[in-house]
């Protein structure tokens, strides 16, 4: 938690992937820092909106500053 570094998490189904990074979320949100929570399709969906204006870049600058942060 101290590194604030981002998690890319990817698995088969069941393997308890959301379980345990809700766990981690929960104890990041406790200790007074900001979670980002997003679906790989919400991401990509995201990413390619900001595409056609070419506004990716600050997109993903915003959301790495917590302003779409839980």
């Amino acid at each position: 938690m101290s590194r604030k570094e981002n998690i890319v998490v990817c698995g088969p189904s069941g393997t308890r992937k959301t379980f345990v990074f809700e766990a981690l979320g929960q104890q990041v949100v406790e200790a007074g820092m900001r979670v980002a929570w997003f679906r790989l399709d919400d991401l990509g969906a995201l990413m390619r909106a900001h595409h056609a204006d070419d506004s990716v870049t600050r997109v993903v600058a915003r959301i790495l500053r917590g302003s779409h942060c839980h």
